[in-house]
């Protein structure tokens, strides 16, 4: 009995061994996007709904994340550089999860910095409103792009998972 019940807890552990490698294998950056995000908010004037302040945060974060990555726009004259599903692969710093982020994050402050400022000055010219909407839009698109990565990374995972486990079997 005892050389039976070894046999099978040596292959469970070689599996999970395989399946650690397996995830390993893919290349993606982990960022925990809930703590990232309450931690900047609340340190840097969120706390007391200072909008201006968390955006101007946000925008020295990205330009630190940047040059960091070497996700750069060139030196002299400006060659825009895309953040795509298609080109996330070619970093493997965790901190290019924070570009699409810290862009949705900066855009969502400037407007709620925008509503603020059309809330307590009632003279203020209604074209802000339009302005509001836009900059709420494209905070929306930065969101998305950041859900369809890590959406894209689930599937890769799942689907390099089932693969071995079906080599397994």
């Amino acid at each position: 009995m005892s050389k039976q019940d070894k046999s099978p807890s040596k292959s469970n552990k070689m599996e999970e061994e395989e399946t650690k490698e397996i995830i390993e294998d893919v290349k993606y950056p982990d960022l925990n996007i809930l703590s990232v995000t309450k931690n900047a908010q609340s340190q840097n004037g969120l706390k007391h709904g200072d909008y201006k302040r968390y955006r101007t945060y946000c925008a020295k974060r990205l330009k630190r994340v940047r040059k960091g990555i070497k996700f750069t726009h060139g030196r002299g004259k400006f060659v825009k550089k895309n953040l795509t599903l298609e080109n996330i692969n070619e970093f493997k710093d965790p901190r290019i999860l924070e570009i699409p982020l810290y862009n949705a994050e900066r855009a969502w402050a400037y407007a709620m910095s925008l509503k603020q400022e059309l809330s307590t000055n009632k003279n203020a010219d209604p074209r802000i409103r339009i302005h509001i909407r836009g900059r709420f839009l494209r905070a929306l698109k930065w969101a998305k792009l950041l859900k369809a990565i890590c959406k894209k990374h689930t599937e890769e995972v799942f689907i390099k998972l089932s693969s071995n486990i079906d080599f397994l079997l």
